[in-house]
């Protein structure tokens, strides 16, 4: 789930941008690239410093069935 995962490492290979993530737990890691799916979404784009997720949201209540979500390779304190 994109909630459940941290950027470890973002970089370039033959002109398309990788990132490297690990799950919460840290037993796992794993490589993603644009247009990835996760259990709860897809990854949009990935920058320099950060990667874009569109996850899905199972709230009848919102008019977008979607949220986009931001991660930092160095988030701030």
């Amino acid at each position: 789930m994109i909630d459940e995962i941290d950027i470890q490492g973002i970089f370039q290979l033959k002109g398309r941008m990788f990132a490297q993530v690990q799950t919460s737990n840290k037993e796992k890691s794993y490589l993603i690239q644009e247009g990835d799916h996760l259990y709860d979404g897809e990854v949009v784009s990935i920058a320099t410093n950060e990667v874009v997720f569109k996850q899905v949201v199972n709230d009848p209540s919102v008019i977008k069935p979607f949220r986009e979500v931001v991660k930092k390779l160095n988030p701030e304190p």
